[in-house]
């Protein structure tokens, strides 16, 4: 890769090192991180890194939810009484 491509990036695979990465993004969403670092009063990199992180477990509940929705449909759509499932775990008491 040389200097002179749009987006290149020093890789590094030792686990806890940082990477660095450059990218190019349109003046308006540069505007949008370093409104929200400001209002935040965190770095833009503090800020894309939690905006990845939160990214990363919504798509992770989406992902348990979606299961969950299907074993519901395979299940003939059965649904189960607060009751039964303390009676299953055995906090009936």
């Amino acid at each position: 890769m040389t200097a002179n491509q749009p987006y290149h990036r020093r890789v590094n695979e030792n686990i806890g090192q940082k990477i660095m990465a450059i990218i190019h993004i349109d003046d308006g969403l540069a505007a949008k991180l370093n409104d929200v670092a400001t209002q935040e009063n965190v770095s833009v990199t503090i800020l894309l890194g939690k905006l990845l992180s939160d990214w990363q477990e919504d798509h992770s509940d989406i992902k348990r939810a979606d299961k969950a929705y299907q074993y519901y449909l395979d299940s003939g759509k059965k649904t189960h009484s607060l009751a039964d499932v303390e009676e299953a775990l055995g906090l009936d008491s």
